[in-house]
């Protein structure tokens, strides 16, 4: 996260770092990225961006947190009508899928969802686009003991980030890998106990 002495920097200073930090996450994945050439872009001395954020994934994960606000918003009055975590998913992947091609982040989307694939960063795992709020209501329409769950949750998270890095890669077959993402959660489709009457 940042420091205070970022928090505290006029906007404008402020957008120029986060501006050049997104275009370099949007050339490489986050263990590809390079501090020297984020600094040179932005313009400040190497002992500014530390008095800024502790390291590069401080900053990196503080740019996607600011990105997931703005998708999640999008997302969350969807999911709250979904009736199932199939429904869910696909809403997920709808939304996220069409926020990204909206604002042609392509790039940038694709090295965050590459980064989490691969479980390069310990602390985030596949959960990246979900907030306490969304995880709850996934975890509410799952009806298994906490402990499988988690891993359920796990397996799914892990599947909608490998659909969308391939709709990314492959824009033309984007259906495809949709319809893909479907079949898998229809073979592993969970669904509440129905109430008796």
């Amino acid at each position: 996260m940042p420091t205070k002495t970022f928090l505290n920097l006029h906007k404008e200073k402020q957008d120029v770092l986060l501006k050049a930090a997104f275009e370099e996450f949007k050339l490489h994945p986050l263990s590809d990225a390079s501090i020297n050439k984020i600094i040179q872009e932005a313009h400040i001395p190497r002992g500014s961006f530390y008095q800024y954020f502790d390291n590069i994934d401080d900053l990196y994960f503080y740019l996607f947190e600011q990105e997931k606000r703005i998708v999640l918003e999008k997302a969350k009055k969807e999911i709250q009508k979904a009736k199932d975590i199939k429904e869910m998913i696909l809403i997920l992947y709808d939304t996220l899928y069409s926020y990204i091609l909206k604002t042609k982040k392509q790039s940038y989307y694709k090295n965050v969802m590459i980064t989490f694939h691969k479980a390069e960063t310990k602390n985030h795992k596949n959960y990246l686009f979900l907030d306490q709020e969304i995880m709850d209501t996934l975890e509410e329409k799952i009806p298994l003991p906490e402990d499988l769950r988690k891993s359920i949750l796990e397996i799914l998270f892990f599947l909608l980030t490998k659909a969308i890095i391939d709709s990314l890669e492959k824009e033309e077959k984007a259906e495809e890998y949709r319809k893909k993402l479907e079949d898998i959660l229809n073979l592993i489709y969970f669904q509440n106990p129905k109430e008796e009457n």
